[in-house]
């Protein structure tokens, strides 16, 4: 007796029992039926969370870092808001009197002059050390009084842009683990409410699997 070839006649295809949940599926594909509401909430919770991580992430580091930046840059200015800097020469050496502790560079009080709108000025500035006298140098007064003061102290560049960077990093640090804690939650929401509906069905069917009913 001759069999049939196998691939004689089309196999039947497999029937797709698609419910309602199968427009839950974020693959464009026909709902497992085997999966649980919950199991579908699970993927989409997971789904929305990396995607508020992707845009929300860098979003926050970047405004966190620019208002840092910002904020520095401000301060910055506020400090020198009420002084200013002028031109003068040196009446004398910058070298005879005690030296004066500056950042990267010896410095040393040296008599000075500068002309302003209200006439001739003197003082005493804190100018590199070795200047000669005659020696052109930049130094900052005060608005009201037109005395000698000190510069405005307000981090540098590089201090203010790395507090901004690590603001930033750190508020991108601080999304990532909100993110994290929402996911958690859910979860834990969704397994609690999994297990108390798989205590109630098997109270329904053990009496009957066990021949108690």
């Amino acid at each position: 007796m001759r069999l049939p070839h196998p691939y004689q006649h089309p196999r039947p295809r497999p029937r797709h029992h698609a419910g309602r949940l199968g427009k839950l599926s974020p693959y464009g594909r026909r709902a497992n039926p085997l999966l649980r509401l919950s199991d579908w909430l699970r993927i989409w919770v997971d789904l929305l969370i990396a995607a508020a991580l992707v845009i929300g992430v860098p979003a926050a580091g970047w405004a966190a870092g620019a208002a840092t930046y910002d904020h520095y840059q401000a301060v910055a200015r506020s400090r020198s808001a009420d002084r200013h800097q002028v031109t003068a020469v040196l009446t004398g050496d910058a070298g005879g009197s005690a030296p004066i502790a500056g950042p990267g560079v010896a410095l040393a009080g040296a008599p000075v002059r500068w002309t302003a709108a209200d006439g001739t000025h003197h003082g005493t500035a804190a100018v590199a050390a070795g200047l000669r006298k005659g020696r052109q140098v930049r130094i900052w007064v005060d608005d009201r009084t037109e005395k000698v003061v000190a510069p405005p102290s307000s981090p540098g560049p590089a201090v203010t842009l790395f507090s901004g960077v690590a603001t930033g990093v750190t508020a991108a640090g601080g999304a990532v683990g909100l993110a994290a804690c929402v996911r958690a939650a859910v979860r834990r929401s969704l397994d609690h409410r999994d297990c108390a509906r798989w205590e109630k069905e098997w109270a329904r069917v053990e009496p009957h699997w066990t021949h108690r009913a």
